[in-house]
């Protein structure tokens, strides 16, 4: 197949190994102030990373996430109400 340009499109073989396949429920009171893409790789730097990377655990992730939502139900609402805020996350393969 080619692109329009001419050039022949290639396509990059992923190893099934390489494949990691997760889940992750969120409240919409935490999607309301946390982009989806964002929670997404949030999580997934959580919960693969390589031991040389700096980055958090799961739990101090989702941590943060909520904690980022709460601030934005305070922010709009002057701290007078708040939506529920939840997110679990799991490792299917």
């Amino acid at each position: 197949e080619e692109e329009e340009d001419g050039e022949e499109k290639t396509c990059q073989v992923i190893e099934e190994q390489d494949v990691r396949v997760f889940a992750v429920s969120a409240t919409d009171g935490l999607l309301d102030y946390i982009a989806p893409d964002v929670l997404m790789s949030t999580i997934a730097a959580s919960l693969f990373r390589d031991d040389d990377e700096p980055s958090l655990c799961l739990f101090s992730s989702m941590e943060k996430l909520i904690y980022s939502a709460a601030k934005g139900w305070h922010d709009e609402m002057d701290g007078e109400y708040r939506d529920d805020i939840a997110v679990a996350a799991s490792i299917i393969r």
